[in-house]
């Protein structure tokens, strides 16, 4: 019986050390767990709020790309825009080139022509003077002759 005692008394002394143990060990614990889910809790709060505020940052980011997507696309229709005119305006330039060339070969044929009939005027005003020289000679004979008649 004693034995039986001493058995239920050091069975209940362990028990109560158990007891004791999982108190302040369990409470501690519990304590334990309790600041950590606090700290998670925080930190998921602020995680919350980092994610709205970079969502918002997306946000304006998004819209501005799309702002940006939209000026791109203008600026693309005005670059094909400037090439269409571009190849007129060359085109035109072209043409105008030709033309242009055209009436320096007239010009050129015609300068040409001047300086001949020019070269022609010049000989056959000579020839003129010439003629007339020998005419007026040719009266002054003529003249002198009928003088000599008449005498």
């Amino acid at each position: 019986r004693e034995d039986c005692c001493r058995q239920f008394n050091k069975a209940e002394a362990e028990g109560n050390m158990w007891r004791q143990r999982y108190e302040t060990e369990a409470v501690a614990k519990a304590e334990e767990l309790e600041m950590a889910k606090m700290k998670m809790q925080a930190r998921l709060t602020e995680a919350e709020s980092t994610i709205e505020n970079l969502n918002g940052k997306l946000y304006q980011i998004e819209k501005a790309r799309t702002k940006l997507q939209s000026e791109i696309e203008e600026m693309t229709a005005n670059l094909d825009q400037a090439q269409i005119l571009n190849n007129q305006m060359e085109k035109k330039a072209r043409q105008f080139d030709k033309i242009v060339a055209e009436w320096k070969r007239k010009v050129d044929g015609l300068s040409m022509d001047l300086d001949n009939s020019q070269t022609e005027c010049r000989n056959a005003s000579s020839e003129l003077f010439r003629v007339k020289s020998a005419y007026e000679e040719q009266v002054a004979q003529l003249d002198e002759v009928r003088r000599e008649n008449k005498q």
